[in-house]
């Protein structure tokens, strides 16, 4: 997945870089055996480039992430000081849980992370039913938003929960559940759509011939009130 800066995002008392393509915003991350491998964009994940970073804890099995100023982080998810202006923002799912961490980028926005480095999530992003939802608890996408540090999960039941993970500590948003076209959708993917204040997910059709490739859009509308006026 793309682990990326938001177009133009700064940190207190630095610039971003001049050129804003993806090149210049974004890494590339994925779930690994051995914990995330991270490489840049552009490049191949096996390239001479690549670093593969240990989890402490369970092994993930999806990664999702952004890169954000560091001093936007709550101030116990890097453990001290860090000398370093931008951030790597993680979250995983490890079957159970939705861990959070924060490594540090010395050389810059899109440099990798030092390949010394460990993730050590210091706190989980909280699971918990809205309402009367009760659903499926597995996690079957994420999706991290860098301008707000907004974590999104979408659930294997069709519900979707988000979490404010910048700021003086973590909120948890809300929990709701999506309008799934039919009962052997399978979610696969999530992105919030910053210029129509949507969120869009993305499942993998019951009938293969289906949309593109066996995918279609699940759902495509407004945010949940309060969240698009954070945008």
């Amino acid at each position: 997945v793309a682990l990326c800066r938001g177009p133009a995002q700064k940190s207190q008392g630095s610039q971003a870089p001049a050129a804003d393509d993806d090149a210049a915003r974004c890494i590339m991350g994925a779930a690994a055996p051995g914990g995330v491998a991270l490489w840049p964009f552009g490049a191949e994940r096996a390239g001479a480039e690549a670093v593969v970073l240990a989890v402490e804890g369970k092994p993930w099995d999806l990664l999702a992430g952004a890169i954000v100023p560091c001093d936007a982080l709550p101030a116990d998810l890097l453990g001290g000081d860090v000398n370093a202006t931008w951030c790597l923002l993680l979250a995983g799912w490890d079957g159970t849980a939705l861990p959070v961490a924060a490594v540090p980028l010395s050389a810059g926005p899109s440099s990798l992370p030092l390949a010394g480095n460990a993730i050590r999530p210091v706190f989980d992003a909280p699971l918990s039913a809205a309402g009367d939802l009760k659903g499926d608890p597995q996690v079957a996408a994420m999706q991290l938003e860098p301008r707000q540090g907004r974590l999104w999960a979408v659930l294997a039941s069709g519900e979707v929960q988000a979490w404010q993970l910048l700021g003086e500590e973590p909120t948890s948003l809300g929990r709701w559940r999506l309008a799934l076209g039919d009962k052997g959708d399978r979610p696969v993917a999530a992105c919030e759509d910053s210029l129509s204040r949507s969120l869009v997910v993305v499942a993998r059709a019951s009938a293969a011939s289906a949309g593109f490739g066996g995918l279609r859009i699940l759902s495509t509308g407004p945010l949940p009130d309060g969240l698009g006026a954070m945008m």
